[in-house]
């Protein structure tokens, strides 16, 4: 539901600290409403100002009495739970009050050289910035009350990788045969996914490894063809492959935001890749100080929780479109094409003509708990802690259920 500025409830605070929860910072700043700080759970930022603004632990929020109002400007999913266990209840989301006419308001203020030089606490970058902000920079089709906009969509591109860790949130450990996901297929899911949405904030191309796919650049120009539909366009790599010169021209002229995941000696090409892409002028981020857990993995029958209890503890945020299907995560999407758990016409949103906007808007705001949740080991901040990009000799054993 949309909040209009003005009538936000002081004191006000953003958490956590990002180049998002600046940007908001400024736009209250113009209607004249304070801010009382922002909040981050990141203790090397404690103590640090943004402008006049200071950042905070999240406890000192409630220390003056008066329940704040909380605005979450990312990782909305994570921060909540912690809100309420603070007792915070006056929780808003930066969607529900950023307009397109407040980012152009505040985006001349923004102060993106302060937000850089917390970047070694942050891993933020200029470009990241500028990538953050085009997620709020929407048409004016997605503006209007019926509006439908979708946060986070990921598109796997292939199943092949050149890496085998055990631990792969994106279930690749488990392919024995795995394949690229067809030209044609991915057009399609694309076209019927614009078709039905008004505005996707963010969407990534991923794998498998993404630069592995023969036309991906073909891939990515036909992406760019709706680019009105969607904010950041990102990519995300594990450092091995270097990327020919025409795929690079094509990545610059359609404006990727490469992640790079940075695994040490197994990212081979870690610092070629770079190089190149610094070469041709295409914007990256570094992912070097990974935690992983024991997340989204296929489990056993014996080891299977109610899949309402695995729905309800869930934070993973972003949507996966995957052969001619809509799903609520990555799990969902490669675990029917392992046929990890029985099949389901409920867990996902067949994407073809009789598709329609309020079919996907309906899943989207379901809160019914898809069946396939039942086989997944969950993902929260509380799973256990597990080697960064471990690897295994031959595809993992599960038991198949389809």
């Amino acid at each position: 539901m949309r909040v209009k500025i003005e009538d936000l409830t002081p004191p006000i605070y953003l958490t956590p600290f990002t180049a998002l929860s600046a940007l908001m910072y400024h736009a209250l700043k113009n209607y004249g409403i304070p801010v009382a700080g922002f909040c981050d759970n990141n203790k090397a930022l404690h103590g640090e100002f943004y402008d006049d603004c200071k950042i905070l632990p999240p406890p000192e929020m409630i220390g003056a009495g008066e329940e704040p109002t909380v605005i979450i400007c990312a990782y909305y999913t994570q921060i909540r739970p912690q809100m309420r266990r603070l007792g915070i209840n006056r929780l808003i989301t930066l969607e529900q009050v950023l307009t397109k006419n407040h980012v152009a308001a505040a985006l001349s203020m923004l102060d993106k050289k302060r937000v850089s030089d917390l970047a070694p606490k942050q891993m933020i970058r200029l470009a990241h910035i500028d990538h953050e902000i085009r997620k709020f920079i929407l048409p004016d089709a997605a503006l209007t009350d019926d509006s439908f906009i979708l946060p986070y969509v990921e598109m796997p591109v292939t199943e092949k990788c050149t890496l085998k860790c055990a631990y792969c949130s994106n279930l690749m450990q488990y392919f024995k045969s795995p394949r690229h996901i067809e030209f044609e297929q991915l057009c399609a899911d694309f076209d019927c996914l614009m078709k039905n949405v008004d505005f996707v904030r963010l969407l990534k191309i991923i794998g498998g490894e993404p630069f592995l796919h023969p036309k991906l650049p073909s891939l990515i120009s036909y992406f760019s063809k709706n680019r009105d539909k969607y904010g950041s366009f990102q990519l995300t790599t594990n450092g091995t492959v270097i990327p020919d010169d025409k795929t690079m021209r094509v990545m610059k002229d359609a404006d990727i935001y490469v992640l790079i995941s940075d695994y040490g000696e197994l990212s081979a090409n870690f610092s070629k890749l770079v190089r190149k892409l610094d070469e041709f002028g295409i914007a990256y981020q570094l992912l070097d100080n990974l935690t992983w857990r024991d997340v989204m993995r296929i489990v056993d029958e014996s080891d299977t929780r109610e899949a309402r209890t695995v729905f309800d503890e869930c934070t993973m945020t972003c949507f996966t479109v995957k052969n001619g299907r809509f799903y609520y995560c990555p799990f969902l999407a490669q675990g029917e094409t392992l046929m990890a758990f029985p099949y389901d016409i409920k867990n996902h949103v067949v994407l073809d003509a009789s598709c329609s906007k309020d079919d996907i808007r309906s899943y989207f705001e379901a809160s019914n708990a898809p069946s396939g949740c039942k086989y997944c080991s969950g993902y929260s901040e509380r799973n256990l802690a597990l080697p960064v990009a471990r690897q295994v000799g031959k595809s993992l054993e599960y038991a198949r259920k389809g």
